[in-house]
């Protein structure tokens, strides 16, 4: 898994599309983990950000202030995901070994 370093604010945070993360993004919206919405992409930022940087004091808040300021932050954001989406790596679509030595 690719983890990337994100501009934010006046410091960098780590990004990276973990479990973890997926399981903060279920539990803060309530619903199984599926991108569809831009409420579902500031909600997963934000998983990402906090799964990778605990102590990060940051708040949703914070980050649609960012997005506002610096659009160009939701993209830096999702380069680290479009990646390992690009490669079927991305939560919920691994591949089993047996799968991938089958092809």
């Amino acid at each position: 898994m690719r983890r990337i370093k994100v501009k934010f604010q006046d410091k960098e945070v780590n990004i990276a599309p973990t479990m973890k993360a997926a399981i903060i993004f279920e539990k803060m919206l309530d619903k199984p983990f599926e991108i569809k919405t831009l409420e579902d992409r500031i909600a997963y930022i934000y998983a990402m950000i906090y799964a990778n940087n605990p102590d990060t004091q940051i708040t949703v808040d914070d980050i649609l202030d960012e997005c506002d300021d610096r659009p160009e932050f939701i993209t830096d954001c999702y380069s680290v995901f479009n990646d390992e989406l690009s490669e079927g790596l991305a939560v919920g679509k691994r591949e089993s070994p047996k799968k991938r030595k089958s092809k």
